[in-house]
């Protein structure tokens, strides 16, 4: 058993396997971590590799090791493991064996962009191509960068003492993609569809990314751009068949290094399911930066992007939440009563809103209206029957709100309905 410094422990001992007791003795051996396995000293571009180089060869000790820059522990029986790190030169597949090793049955099936965030997950792997039967993992398709693997230490299965791990570059599957960034954004048309691939990509959103509930996204990103001749509006959607996992969509104006957020999707649902689509006005002349981003390094892989053009379609002036349109509030009761007014809207050249308390899984084209609650506590919004599309929205529905004036338009707006 392996213990860290400062971990306190309970021991059980019973004799229900023979009532005479047995003689036991606890005693313990100093086991110190080797600092050069740490995450943090590794270097990776001390270590390059590219196709038809000789591997490059690690080799280490992996007694005493921590489970170091991952938390939670991904890995089951592992006590800890040591880092090693190296640098891809080009685009190509990297195949990771432990050939040479005295005996290991189990090993890491991923490794990282960085010291445990990042995850790279592998594609395949075999005890076959070591003659010895030791294993070897295959990743395909790797763009250049800096790549961690964990050589896990395991007492329970016998992973302990000395290693050796090869590392290997050969031509790449499938060829990398180009656009990864923003400045490398590949350029769109009317009517365009594209097919990419996150997979195993860094990620590469702004700091200042599209507000998502839970993050911008930590996986991999490809990077589109459009320009509109004539002012239009612009459909963008991820919907179709060669799309494979749930996707978001970020559109941004704004150049490479000072970029805004323009509108956002995510899980359209009907028939899209959890893929995504939007709509945005696009302004003669204005160079839009559109992403696929993956949310998580798990959650990626193909999809397809559409772009369509139609008819400019002028957003409603209340399309946004900081333009919210004023309503008239008026008593029901049976002395006071004076008739409302209604408000008319309309909600066809509406854009994509953004997330809020009332809606954290998907947003939907709206339009934004606000009132003050004065000194009534209920107040009850009634969606009129005349002039709708039965189709999209709800006859009639009446909202209880509690007494709360939201004064600022962001994600931290409080539902009160």
């Amino acid at each position: 058993m392996f213990l860290s410094s400062g971990q306190q422990v309970y021991i059980e001992w019973d004799d229900f396997w023979n009532p005479a007791g047995f003689n036991w003795e606890l005693s313990f051996a100093p086991c110190t971590p080797d600092p050069s396995g740490l995450s943090v000293n590794q270097s990776p571009s001390a270590n390059q590799i590219a196709i038809g180089n000789p591997p490059v060869v690690f080799t280490g000790d992996l007694d005493c090791e921590p489970q170091d820059g991952i938390s939670p522990n991904p890995y089951a029986d592992a006590t800890g493991w040591e880092w090693k790190a190296f640098e891809l030169t080009q685009c190509a597949n990297v195949q990771i064996s432990y050939c040479g090793t005295a005996s290991f049955q189990y090993g890491s099936l991923n490794m990282y962009g960085d010291c445990g965030t990042l995850f790279i997950n592998s594609q395949s792997y075999d005890f076959t191509a070591c003659v010895d039967g030791n294993p070897t993992i295959y990743f395909e398709d790797l763009s250049p960068g800096f790549y961690y693997y964990p050589v896990l230490w395991s007492l329970s299965l016998d992973m302990v003492g000395p290693y050796r791990i090869n590392v290997t570059a050969t031509a790449p599957t499938n060829p990398c993609p180009t656009n990864l960034t923003c400045a490398t954004a590949t350029p769109m048309v009317g009517n365009d569809i594209w097919i990419g691939n996150t997979s195993n990509q860094f990620p590469s959103l702004p700091a200042n990314a599209c507000p998502f509930p839970n993050s911008p996204g930590s996986g991999g990103a490809l990077w589109y751009s459009y320009t509109p001749v004539v002012n239009e509006n612009v459909v963008v959607s991820t919907c179709g068949a060669g799309t494979a996992f749930d996707t978001r969509v970020d559109v941004y104006s704004g150049t490479c290094g000072t970029l805004s957020c323009v509108a956002m999707a995510d899980d359209k649902g009907g028939s899209c399911t959890d893929r995504s689509q939007l709509e945005f006005y696009g302004q003669a002349g204005v160079t839009y930066s559109i992403v696929v981003p993956s949310a998580t390094p798990l959650l990626d892989g193909q999809f397809e992007i559409a772009m369509g053009c139609g008819a400019p379609c002028l957003p409603p002036a209340n399309d946004m939440c900081g333009t919210a349109a004023g309503l008239t509030t008026y008593l029901t009761d049976n002395e006071t009563f004076s008739p409302g007014v209604p408000t008319a809207g309309d909600n066809s050249c509406a854009q994509n809103d953004p997330f809020t308390s009332c809606s954290q899984l998907a947003n939907n084209q709206g339009m934004w209206y606000s009132f003050n609650s004065g000194d009534n506590t209920i107040h009850y919004v009634t969606l009129n029957t005349f002039d709708q599309d039965n189709l999209l929205t709800s006859t009639s529905r009446t909202i209880r709100c509690i007494a709360v004036v939201a004064t600022v338009c962001k994600a931290s707006l409080t539902q009160v309905a």
